[in-house]
């Protein structure tokens, strides 16, 4: 029994395939997305109060309700936007390409010539690092910074995605 074409390839120094099914991010991605919005919200929140507190003497206003509002408004558009974005976030690793699609309001849809990827970093923040999360950048040639970041990610499953594109990258 003789073994197909591509087996015959791959034996021959090509990289192993790599599954092409499109991932989504770690669940806890969202908790970290939800704490930002709520330190944006505390913060405009606050700074409504310190504008209406200012205009006051001009102005009619109660101070703590205007802020209040701004709280409330910022929160819940912030909170359901993490939810969103978390729902939108897809990616996968191709034979040829990184892919990913993300975006509430503009939507994004990337694609990444395996070939073309220079450096992979793998980083993480404090509260990252607190959800046991990290990101992974990707630089192609030419670019100032990351041409793609994928947030979310355990780090077993950074792992393996930085040592597949790092393998191609050998091959090639």
């Amino acid at each position: 029994m003789t073994e197909p074409a591509d087996s015959q390839e791959r034996s021959a120094g090509a990289p192993p395939p790599v599954a092409s099914r499109e991932r989504g991010v770690h669940p806890a991605v969202q908790v970290g997305w939800m704490f930002g919005r709520v330190f944006n919200a505390v913060f405009l929140a606050t700074m409504a109060v310190i504008a209406e507190a200012s205009l006051a003497r001009w102005v009619p206003l109660r101070p703590p309700l205007f802020g209040l509002g701004v709280f409330v408004v910022v929160l819940v558009l912030g909170l359901w936007h993490a939810r969103m974005l978390f729902r939108s976030w897809k990616w996968a690793l191709r034979p040829d390409d990184v892919v990913a699609r993300y975006g509430v309001v503009w939507r994004v849809s990337r694609s990444i010539p395996r070939v073309r990827v220079q450096h992979v970093d793998v980083r993480s923040g404090p509260i990252d690092r607190a959800l046991g999360l990290v990101e992974v950048s990707l630089h192609v040639a030419g670019s100032a910074g990351p041409v793609l970041t994928i947030p979310g990610l355990a780090p077993a499953e950074a792992g393996a995605l930085r040592e597949a594109l790092l393998d191609s990258a050998k091959v090639s």
